[in-house]
């Protein structure tokens, strides 16, 4: 849309040096009654926005009745098809390390008409996205009422916490294993706590991934970092390139496929001056090549 597109080229040219510039939400009912210029407008974001961006839409419900009783602006197919949108222009990563622009999804629960059918149609809608590999940044469920108080007498509370532990557990971790996966490089964190012998950090942005490094460093920069391994919501990684001769023992633990023992006999070993001879100190040449990616060692 040519709006849309001067907009952000104005942004552009009053702030050249910007390194962030996201969005919030996008509204799915609009996007498929005018798919051409939701495709331009998505396709201008891509290109003049930064990357890591989000468009979150609200389908509350994919209940079909909860949808009609609460007069909701989508339904659960035509919020289908917006993602698969989102999906065809944005999921090229950028400068950051991230996916150009995702789709996020916000789920209400609560609403007028909801029964234990109406959890099992979200988390069907749910894995349904993952069946047919769509990408999805961010997964919010939110409560419109308090939700002890009004579910317990009749029993869909119990099949709320179920729900949103099978989104947590089976859901979540698995999209985030596809938007970021291991190995992927993310620029600019920013570590700003620790807590214990973990440094936490985010990429400024909106919605912005949690990731842990497993050991304590400097806090208040940036630093670029790859990732090793997930959790439910967040990341694991370490900094990028990984100095393996001044690193601490744990960073040198969460390399894939290192762990306690190897880190050991890498730390007593090093330094190394090339990545052969850090590969000769592993008991497992395979080791050595999967960890190779993370370390700024020269062949």
């Amino acid at each position: 849309m040519p709006v849309i597109r001067e907009l952000l080229e104005g942004i552009r040219v009053a702030a050249p040096n910007l390194k962030v510039l996201h969005t919030d939400n996008g509204d799915p009912a609009m996007m498929i009654a005018h798919p051409d210029d939701a495709m331009a407008a998505m396709h201008d974001l891509a290109r003049l926005a930064s990357s890591g961006n989000s468009l979150s839409f609200g389908l509350e419900s994919a209940d079909p009745k909860v949808t009609e009783a609460n007069n909701l602006n989508i339904d659960a197919d035509g919020c289908l098809e917006a993602i698969r949108m989102v999906n065809e222009v944005g999921r090229e990563r950028g400068a950051s390390g991230m996916p150009t622009l995702l789709p996020g999804l916000n789920f209400v629960v609560g609403l007028d008409g909801e029964t234990k059918k109406t959890f099992e149609l979200n988390l069907a809608f749910l894995k349904h996205l993952l069946e047919e590999d769509l990408w999805i940044r961010r997964i919010n469920i939110r409560q419109v009422r308090p939700v002890r108080r009004e579910f317990e007498p009749t029993g869909l509370y119990r099949e709320f916490r179920r729900f949103k532990e099978a989104v947590r557990t089976a859901i979540d971790h698995e999209m985030l294993q596809r938007v970021v996966p291991e190995g992927a490089v993310l620029r600019d964190v920013f570590l700003e706590l620790q807590d214990g012998h973990v440094t936490y950090g985010r990429q400024i942005g909106t919605y912005p991934i949690l990731v842990g490094l497993p050991y304590r460093t400097g806090m208040n920069r940036f630093v670029d970092v790859r990732v090793v391994s997930h959790g439910q919501r967040s990341l694991t990684a370490v900094e990028y390139p990984l100095d393996v001769n001044r690193a601490p023992l744990a960073a040198i633990s969460a390399l894939p496929g290192i762990g306690a023992k190897r880190a050991a006999r890498i730390v007593r070993a090093r330094p190394f001056d090339s990545l052969p001879a850090f590969v000769a100190s592993l008991d497992d040449p395979a080791a050595g090549d999967r960890v190779a990616p993370f370390l700024g060692l020269a062949m």
